[in-house]
C-alpha cells in the first residue's frame, strides 16, 4: 500500500517537496529512539523482574509461591493448584511479550535502517 501511494501523484509531489528527506531522516531518527526507548524500559523491567525472583527463590518465597501458599491454605488444594498454574501461565505470557516486543523493536530498526 505504501508503495502505491508513493507511485500516486500525491506522493509524487510530498517526495519531491524540498523537506522531504530532511522530514524522512527525521521520522526514521525518532522511530529508532522510541524503539530504543521502549527496548530499554523492557528490559529493565524484565531485569528487575529476574533480580526479584532470583532473590526470593534464594529464600525459599517467591511471590507466586507465597501467593500459591495463601490460596492454598484459604480455599484448599485445587484452588491453590489452579492459582498456582495461573501464575505460571501469566509467567509465559510475560516472557512472549517480551520476546515479541524485542524482535518487534530489531524489526523497526531494520527496516528503517540505511541501505547501503
Amino acid at each position: 500500500m505504501a508503495r502505491k501511494f508513493a507511485k500516486s501523484e500525491k506522493g509524487q509531489q510530498i517526495q519531491n517537496h524540498k523537506h522531504f528527506g530532511t522530514v524522512k531522516e527525521i521520522g526514521k531518527s525518532t522511530l529508532h529512539a522510541a524503539a530504543a526507548i521502549y527496548d530499554g524500559m523492557v528490559e529493565a523491567l524484565f531485569a528487575i523482574g529476574n533480580y526479584t525472583k532470583i532473590f526470593n527463590n534464594r529464600l525459599g518465597r517467591g511471590i507466586g509461591d507465597t501467593t500459591t501458599k495463601l490460596v492454598t491454605a484459604k480455599y484448599g488444594e485445587k484452588t491453590g493448584q489452579a492459582t498456582k498454574e495461573g501464575l505460571q501461565v501469566v509467567g509465559n505470557v510475560g516472557q512472549v511479550i517480551k520476546m515479541t516486543n524485542v524482535e518487534a523493536a530489531k524489526a523497526i530498526k531494520e527496516g528503517t535502517e540505511k541501505k547501503n
